[in-house]
């Protein structure tokens, strides 16, 4: 049983605590301290003392008071939760989840630690645990803040967009100015495309958490995002500067001004800044994909294919892990090696990194190739030697006979290292020669004589797609020559986007309702074959076009994706595909009609 304070001591404690409340921590110290003094080991004063030093920055210092309170009170809930703020502090994150792992076996009711517990569940994207414990947090008083900030962000996470804003409304019925909750609001806000509320929370929050503030920096930066996300480049730019100027190790900041810099043009100075970035955070994988995707733009193939394996590390769906626990190739081809590749990133891409199974299907080793099942037909008629599969149709005992396995995406590491080893582009696709010829015909027929020219317009890649899609309505003259039948390869309902282009440029544009390129990726290739041409923005009809060899003209944004390089006006990864370039940011017209002028030429050719 422990000891009650004295008079005396109990005084110093409460002078103690005064200090504590008046923001005097220093002050707070020395009080607990001459308890300390006279009772080493007294739990109230340990406790406080290591509160207060946290507060004063010193969290190591306060894990060792606060573990001595735990000997002390090893039943006391509250102070194993404190603990666990203290290790968090610290840096020993493990450490702190045990301690509120600790806390709430003691008591499975304790806010401040099922709060806390929430976070660490969040931060596992374990969203759903997340909002358990944040539940459970409200509905054990006093219901804090940041229960409901965190209720809003698990189910923000749970894509119940309209609860979380429920939830952070709640939040800020509690503390109408509460930084995080504002910026939370904003950001998710923004996220739906409600850029006017947002704009207002965000404002609101930076001036709540006060300039320089992390959240400040934080709500700046998004309002920055938005005006870049309506191409209002010069104050996106302003306010990143703004930001740095007072918080220069921002990394956020420091990366979406790069990002910025790259899609405008300026690469060296976003290599800047995303250097800067991992300087203050050397583990920052968006800004070390940037630097690779950088890289592979310049052509800097080696430096570009090892920094590109930090995809892994970024919020991209289309990069999900199927390594499962076999071991990573290493690039060797011994004598009957099983190798398991598996597809990853979209099917244009899974369509692209296919040109290098021809390099593996005439190697030693023994490749197995496993992707999206509407490819399948398609790259087993391209490489009949190889063994091709679709996803999830390997059985447990099937998976642990391979030697290795490599994402597709990573093969470039050890296949494509320098220019000198791309071999000339070949076709390496094939498409199915019945479907094909019926489809020719068909067109053929409705051509009359005219030329067979397949568009496409729209990506709808979440990083990039706006940037590089052209509206077919916008598409100008490209779509008067009269000498050409046009044929939609854009995947998804277009009615709307084709009846849009007939009517501003006059020409009939036809919807085949028989392909669906959705569903039926080897009817998609079939007909992109029967074309005479394809001429598109980047998306998967164009890689699909470059990989059968199809004459394919790719319009492209004046930074376009890595794939495409810089400044060539061919590519090395496939053959008769022939680059048309922005000079100007979101400038399309030159590009139009340098298109239009070749698309002339070509008809009237031989």
């Amino acid at each position: 049983m422990e000891k009650p304070l004295s008079p005396k001591m109990a005084a110093l404690l409460e002078k103690g605590v005064a200090h504590h409340r008046a923001g005097d921590l220093a002050a707070a110290v020395t009080a607990y301290n001459a308890i300390l003094k006279k009772r080493s080991l007294q739990p109230d004063a340990l406790t406080l003392k290591g509160i207060a030093l946290m507060g004063l920055g010193d969290a190591e210092a306060a894990v060792k008071c606060l573990k001595l309170a735990t000997k002390r009170r090893p039943a006391d809930a509250v102070i194993w939760n404190d603990l666990g703020m203290a290790e968090e502090a610290m840096g020993d994150p493990a450490a702190a989840q045990a301690s509120f792992k600790k806390s709430l076996a003691l008591d499975p009711m304790l806010s401040a630690a099922l709060v806390n517990t929430a976070r660490y569940n969040l931060a596992d994207r374990d969203a759903a645990q997340a909002l358990t414990h944040a539940d459970q947090a409200i509905n054990s008083p006093p219901a804090s803040v940041e229960a409901y900030n965190i209720r809003g962000l698990a189910l923000q996470a749970l894509e119940r967009s309209d609860e979380a804003l429920e939830a952070f409304a709640a939040a800020l019925v509690q503390s109408p100015n509460d930084a995080d909750a504002l910026f939370n609001k904003g950001e998710l806000l923004r996220k739906r495309g409600v850029h006017d509320g947002a704009q207002i929370a965000l404002e609101r929050a930076a001036f709540a958490a006060g300039q320089g503030a992390d959240v400040w920096a934080k709500a700046m930066m998004t309002i920055g995002l938005m005006h870049a996300a309506s191409a209002e480049y010069n104050k996106a730019l302003e306010l990143y500067n703004a930001i740095l100027a007072l918080v220069p190790d921002h990394v956020g900041t420091l990366v979406n001004r790069g990002e910025l810099k790259q899609s405008l043009g300026d690469i060296d100075e976003a290599e800047a800044d995303f250097s800067a970035a991992l300087a203050f955070d050397a583990e920052c994988a968006v800004a070390l994909f940037n630097q690779a995707c950088g890289q592979l733009l310049k052509r800097n193939w080696s430096e570009g294919w090892d920094a590109h394996e930090s995809r892994w590390s970024i919020d991209d769906p289309t990069s999900q892990s199927r390594a499962r626990g076999i071991p990573e190739w290493d690039g060797s081809l011994l004598d009957g090696l099983k190798l398991l590749v598996w597809g990853e990133q979209g099917l244009g891409d899974q369509a692209l990194f296919s040109g290098l199974l021809g390099d593996l299907a005439s190697s030693p080793i023994q490749p197995t190739v496993e992707l999206d099942q509407r490819m399948v037909p398609l790259l087993q008629r391209s490489y009949p030697d190889l063994t091709v599969v679709h996803y999830d149709s390997l059985q447990p005992d099937e998976l642990l006979s391979f030697d290795a396995q490599i994402a597709m995406g990573s093969l470039g590491r050890f296949l494509r290292r320098s220019p000198q080893s791309f071999p000339e582009p070949r076709p390496y696709l094939v498409a199915e020669p019945g479907l094909k010829s019926q489809l020719r015909q068909k067109y053929l027929d409705l051509a009359a004589g005219r030329k067979i020219v397949g568009v496409a317009w729209h990506s709808i890649n979440p990083r990039n797609g706006s940037t590089k899609s052209l509206p077919l309505d916008q598409w100008g003259a490209i779509l008067t020559q009269k000498d050409s039948l046009f044929v939609s390869l854009q995947y998804g309902d277009v009615s709307d986007d084709v009846a849009a282009a007939c009517r501003a440029s006059g020409v009939e544009i036809i919807v085949d309702d028989d392909v669906d390129s959705i569903v039926d990726f080897d009817a998609a290739a079939a007909q992109i074959a029967a074309m005479d041409l394809v001429i598109a923005t980047s998306n998967t009809a164009v890689h699909v076009a470059g990989a059968l060899g199809m004459p394919t003209w790719v319009m492209l944004p004046v930074v376009p994706n890595w794939r495409w390089g810089l400044s060539e006006q061919s590519t090395p990864w496939y053959p008769n595909v022939s680059l048309f370039r922005q000079t100007a940011h979101g400038d399309w017209l030159p590009v139009i009609s340098q298109v239009s002028d070749a698309f002339d030429k070509w008809v009237s050719g031989p």
